[in-house]
C-alpha cells in the first residue's frame, strides 16, 4: 500500500513533538509512506522519523505552484481548477492529521466551512494558512478524480473537517481519540500506540512529591470563568503547580511541554476542563496523565458520557472524580485503584485505522 500523509500543523516548532507522537501509529500500516509538506527542507520529517521510528519519505510537490502561482489567483475555485493532481495518482490512501484550526483560518465546525472560501481569495496569500488550505483542497480533488480513500484525524472537535464540504469525499473515515457518533468520529488509539512502542523499564512515576499540577490557556473572554475555577481547586491541594497563558490579561508563566509532563509525572492529580467545544473533553490530556500515574479530576460540567461509552468505563467512576469547588477527598489507595482501573480501560492499543 502506498500512503500519502499530510497535516494542517507545521512539522516544526511547538506542534512537531505531538505530531510525531500521532505519527507512530503509521508503523502499524504496511507499505511505503510519504509525508507531504510545503517546507523547503525535510528537517521536520526527519524529526518525526527519529522520534516516532517511522520511515516517511518526504515530498513537497506543488509547493512551488502554491508560492509562485496560487497566491496570485482570484479565488480558491481558480486554484482548485488549475491544480494538477496527476502526480498523486499512485497513492492508495490519504491520511490527514488535524482539520484546520479555527484561530488561524476563521473556519469552525457548525459555523464557517471550506465552502465559504471557494469563491473568495480569503487566506490565499496568508502563507501559514493558505498553504495548508491548498493541501486540503488538493486532497479533495485527488479524492474526486481518483476515488482515493481519505482518513482524517481530528485533534480538536471544533476543527473544520473535509466532509463538511460541497465536495463530499468518497470513501472517507473521520477519527478522534474517542468515539463521538454525533460528529461521525471513530476512536483511534494513536497516542496509545506511540506510548506502548516507547515504554522503557526506567519509567517510574511512583514518587509523588506534588499533590496537583495543571496548565491552561485562556484565549477568549468566555473562558475566564475556568481560570477562576481552576484557582479555586488549587486551594484543596497544598503542594501544587499551576501554569497559565491568558491572552486577555497577558498573564503568562507557561513552561515547555516536556517540563510540564515531567511535573505531571510527579503529581497525584491534574484537572480536565471542557474544551472550547464544551460538549467534549481532551482525551489526550487524560492519556498523558494516566501514563504518568496522575489521576485526572473533572470539572463538574464536563460531558463524559461519550468518552465513557467509547472505552466502556463505568460512568459512576468518572462521576466520583467530578469536583464542583468543594473539598475533594480521596484516600491514596482509592486513587491508585482508580488509576489502575482507568489504565486498563484506556491505555491499551485496540482501535486502529479502518482500512
Amino acid at each position: 500500500m502506498n500512503s500519502l500523509i499530510l497535516s494542517t500543523r507545521p512539522a516544526q516548532g511547538r506542534f512537531v513533538q505531538s505530531l510525531a507522537e500521532m505519527c507512530g501509529i503509521f508503523n502499524s500500516i504496511p507499505g511505503e509512506k510519504t509525508y507531504w509538506d510545503f517546507s523547503k527542507t525535510n528537517v521536520g520529517v526527519s524529526y518525526i522519523n527519529q522520534h516516532a521510528k517511522t520511515k516517511f519519505k518526504f515530498s513537497n510537490k506543488l509547493s512551488d505552484f502554491y508560492f509562485n502561482d496560487v497566491v496570485k489567483m482570484a479565488s480558491w475555485r481558480e486554484a482548485i481548477n488549475k491544480t494538477d493532481v496527476s502526480c498523486f495518482k499512485q497513492f492508495d490512501q490519504i491520511f490527514i492529521l488535524g482539520g484546520m484550526l479555527s484561530t488561524q483560518s476563521c473556519l469552525k465546525r457548525n459555523n464557517k466551512k471550506y465552502d465559504d472560501l471557494i469563491d473568495t481569495k480569503n487566506q490565499i496569500n496568508f502563507i501559514s494558512v493558505g498553504c495548508q488550505l491548498h493541501k486540503i483542497f488538493t486532497t479533495l480533488k485527488i479524492n474526486t478524480e481518483y476515488k482515493t480513500p481519505i482518513h482524517e484525524f481530528c485533534y480538536d472537535t471544533q476543527e473544520t473537517n473535509i466532509n463538511q464540504s460541497i465536495f463530499a469525499p468518497y470513501d472517507y473515515n473521520l477519527y478522534h481519540g474517542y468515539d463521538i457518533p454525533r460528529y461521525g468520529m471513530k476512536r483511534l488509539d494513536a497516542l496509545q500506540y506511540f506510548n506502548l512502542q516507547n515504554k522503557t523499564i526506567f519509567d517510574d512515576f511512583s514518587n509523588k512529591p506534588l499533590d496537583f499540577t495543571f496548565g491552561m490557556t485562556i484565549i477568549t473572554k468566555d473562558r475566564l470563568y475556568q481560570e477562576a475555577y481552576a484557582k479555586e481547586v488549587l486551594h484543596h491541594f497544598p503542594k501544587h503547580k499551576f501554569f497559565i497563558y491568558n491572552k486577555i490579561t497577558e498573564e503568562d508563566n507557561f513552561v515547555d511541554r516536556n517540563t510540564y509532563l515531567n511535573l505531571i509525572g510527579k503529581s497525584k492529580y491534574t484537572l480536565i476542563l471542557p474544551t472550547y467545544d464544551e460538549t467534549a473533553i481532551s482525551i489526550f490530556r487524560i492519556i498523558e496523565s494516566l501514563e504518568r500515574e496522575c489521576l485526572p479530576l473533572f470539572h463538574c460540567s464536563c460531558a463524559t458520557e461519550e468518552f465513557c461509552a467509547s472505552f466502556k468505563i463505568d460512568q459512576t467512576v468518572i462521576d466520583k472524580l467530578k469536583i464542583d469547588g468543594n473539598k475533594f477527598i480521596l484516600q491514596d489507595d482509592e486513587r491508585r485503584d482508580i488509576i489502575s482501573y482507568l489504565n486498563k480501560k484506556i491505555l491499551p492499543y485496540q482501535k486502529g485505522f479502518n482500512i
